[in-house]
């Protein structure tokens, strides 16, 4: 422990190496990302010994229902159904790329027990979609319901479910058949299920659920590609492919289900769907815009490790608040342009003068307010419209918690004589 100052030691997973979110970042372990960081792993540096541990500290915090956490300690979020299924699929990932059967046979009762834990959320007497009830994911803003892109997630989890199964020859016997049938059938299901219900024929591209709305997201879309859930020498993968290109930008795809922004994360996915199906010039072209502009960029640093930015990313910080309002108990009130500083400094005079724990409540707090608005909507107390402005004026708020550093404010520091996070473990 250090007498003074930040404590900045914890437990992330077992061995001496372990891949994680990034070392200026959370510093825990996130399935979801592993979906990219794993086969890029493979690729470059080999270092799959950090996946190995990385997923096997999911294993060992699996919860008694069967569910994965969200992320690996010490955060330990709970209720993603998704990033449940990027631990399944990370695991098959991990075995394609080292043949330790030896690994996967030793969680292998606890991979099953996940399979049904997710698999039991399906209607199957009903429209045979999957019905996400573990909302958090990772940026887009809406979750929930029959959501597209946590089917085919779930639908690459039953094919690779089956293939793990067939690599350890379980051939355990359920109502006459082995494991890897009812899985590859379960999985045949769900694409028709898709298929019938949220593929848009007049777009030409998947809806963001089994309803009528008019998004037609990037993730979804690009994972059923990848994944074929539809034929790569199909029409119908042409279609997706080309309507992906609607939403590109001068410096990269923005996804229609976080607007505004452009996330690497979700492109990589739709780079790779593009090269599934043969369309190799768009994939580069992609990779051109988004990694290209940003390794150029001067705010860049020459790298490419970016976790998301702004479609208008050149434009103020005064322009991108003009449009918001002040949070106060009694209400809100316009912010004009001349009171911009002000604001800031007022929105932070109470959160500056607490202790680090307080600092780290508030912003979790700013995060729940947004999974409270996306929930709204699923339950049908907000339209859509009311969600993107309410949502719009608490996402800058929360926003400001990254930038205030340009205005003295330094949100993660421990004020003089306060008490820093206390943990015990050592890393």
């Amino acid at each position: 422990m250090l007498a003074n100052g930040w404590a900045n030691n914890g437990t992330l997973g077992p061995g001496e190496t372990i891949i994680v979110d990034g070392a200026k970042r959370d510093r825990a372990v996130w399935p979801g990302d592993m979906g990219i960081a794993v086969p890029s792993t493979f690729v470059s540096t080999g270092d799959l010994e950090s996946v190995k541990n990385a997923l096997q500290v999911m294993f060992d915090y699996q919860n008694p229902d069967g569910s994965f956490p969200e992320a690996g300690p010490p955060l330990l979020q709970q209720n993603s159904d998704t990033y449940h299924m990027w631990t399944m699929i990370g695991t098959y990932n991990y075995m394609l790329y080292t043949n330790d059967a030896a690994f996967v046979q030793k969680n292998w009762a606890r991979y099953k027990r996940a399979m049904e834990y997710v698999y039991a959320k399906v209607e199957v007497d009903g429209s045979g979609l999957f019905n996400q009830t573990g909302t958090r994911d990772w940026a887009r803003w809406q979750t929930g319901f029959n959501n597209t892109e946590a089917n085919v997630i779930l639908y690459h989890t039953l094919q690779t479910g089956a293939k793990l199964a067939t690599w350890l020859n379980d051939t355990a016997m359920t109502n006459g058949t082995s494991l890897p049938e009812p899985w590859t059938s379960r999985a045949t299901c769900l694409q028709s299920a898709i298929l019938t219900h949220t593929f848009d024929s007049a777009y030409g591209a998947f809806r963001d659920n089994a309803t009528l709305t008019t998004l037609h997201p990037q993730d979804a879309n690009s994972m059923a590609l990848l994944f074929s859930l539809v034929s790569p020498s199909s029409a119908q993968a042409q279609s997706i492919s080309t309507a992906l290109t609607k939403n590109w930008t001068p410096i990269g795809a923005e996804t229609p289900e976080l607007p505004g922004n452009i996330s690497p994360f979700i492109s990589s996915f739709e780079i790779q769907s593009h090269f599934t199906v043969g369309q190799t010039d768009r994939a580069l072209e992609l990779i051109r815009r988004s990694w290209g502009w940003y390794a150029n960029h001067p705010n860049g640093t020459g790298g490419s490790t970016t976790t998301g930015m702004e479609v208008n990313y050149e434009a103020s910080l005064e322009e991108l608040m003009i449009k918001t309002y002040d949070f106060h108990d009694s209400g809100s009130e316009e912010i004009h342009y001349s009171d911009i500083t002000s604001w800031i400094l007022r929105i932070f005079d109470t959160v500056a003068s607490v202790d680090v724990q307080g600092k780290v409540v508030w912003y979790w707090h700013m995060n729940e307010i947004m999974h409270k608005l996306d929930a709204d909507v699923i339950k049908g107390f907000d339209s859509l419209e009311t969600l993107h402005g309410k949502k719009e004026r608490a996402l800058t708020f929360q926003t400001i918690c990254w930038i205030v550093g340009g205005y003295g404010v330094d949100l993660f520091s421990p004020v003089e004589g306060s008490t820093p996070l206390d943990t015990t473990t050592t890393m």
